[in-house]
């Protein structure tokens, strides 16, 4: 993910689902890193149109929805939470945990 979109490690461990997700559940191409997440404190535009790391991020979510991460009611979101962290490091009693950077 990082060779694509020049997003730092750092970066891309504060990501929300709804950084890369719509509320149609189609993955967005274009994201605005906000300040808030970027590692310099500026914000900048982010692209995610090149073909394998869509096929990645897709993936990895479909793995995410089998493992019933973060599910949410109704279908906004692919069924997760908008605000669950896209990344976790383990999973504890059945609960995924974000890295909470």
């Amino acid at each position: 993910m990082c060779c694509y979109t020049s997003l730092r490690p750092i970066e891309i461990s504060v990501l929300q689902i709804k950084d890369l997700v719509s509320p149609d559940g189609k993955l967005i191409e274009l994201m605005i890193l906000p300040a808030s997440k970027a590692f310099d404190g500026k914000y900048r535009p982010i692209l995610f149109s090149h073909k394998e790391l869509r096929t990645v991020i897709e993936d990895y979510l479909a793995w995410l929805i089998e493992l019933d991460c973060w599910s949410h009611p109704g279908k906004q979101y692919l069924g997760r939470d908008p605000n669950a962290p896209l990344m976790f490091f383990e999973i504890s009693n059945n609960e995924p945990r974000g890295f909470g950077v």
